[in-house]
C-alpha cells in the first residue's frame, strides 16, 4: 500500500520544479520540526532542519537558502542573537529573509524581532494557511520589502 503525500487544498499535485525553494528551519522542538517539515514539503519545497541558533548561523554561512524560519527561544544561541549575527554575514546570506516562529506574540517580542533584523513573524501554533501565505510572500519575490514586519496570528 503506497502513501500519498499531504497536499494543500489550494495547490495542484504537479508543480514546476524550477520554483522549488530551499528553506532552513531552526527549531529545537521535535514535534514542531516535524510539523513544519511536513507542511513545507507538501508545498513542494526542500527543507533543512537545525536545532539551535548556532547551527542556523553555521548553515547560513555554508549553504544557499531562500528563506529562514527560526524559533526565537532555542538552546545555545537564541533566535534573536542568531538573526543579528546572520545580518552581519556577507551577502547573499545577510539578505535572506528571516521569519520568526514563536509562541510569544507580545509587542515587546515583535519589537525585539525587528531590532534583530527579522523580516516577519509567525505565531505558534502554526496553521497551514498562515505558513503557506508567508512562503508565498517571501518566495514569490513579489511580497513586501524586507524589513516590513507584520504579525500573523
Amino acid at each position: 500500500m503506497s502513501r500519498k503525500p499531504i497536499q494543500s487544498p489550494s495547490r495542484p499535485a504537479n508543480r514546476d520544479t524550477s520554483s522549488v525553494a530551499h528553506i532552513l528551519v531552526a527549531e529545537d522542538n521535535m514535534t514542531t520540526q516535524r510539523l513544519i517539515l511536513l507542511m513545507i514539503e507538501a508545498l513542494g519545497h526542500k527543507v533543512t532542519l537545525v536545532k539551535t541558533g548556532s547551527e542556523a548561523l553555521a548553515a547560513m554561512r555554508d549553504g544557499a537558502y531562500d528563506l529562514l524560519l527560526m524559533d526565537i527561544q532555542m538552546p545555545e544561541l537564541d533566535g534573536l542573537a542568531a538573526a543579528r549575527m546572520i545580518r552581519d554575514l556577507p551577502p547573499p546570506a545577510c539578505r535572506i529573509p528571516i521569519v520568526a516562529v514563536t509562541g510569544d506574540d507580545s509587542r515587546e517580542n515583535l519589537f525585539a524581532c525587528r531590532e534583530a533584523g527579522i523580516d516577519d513573524f509567525l505565531s505558534k501554533p502554526l496553521t497551514w494557511p498562515e505558513l503557506e501565505e508567508m512562503l508565498r510572500r517571501y518566495l514569490s519575490r513579489d511580497g513586501r520589502a524586507p524589513g516590513e514586519l507584520t504579525v500573523t496570528t
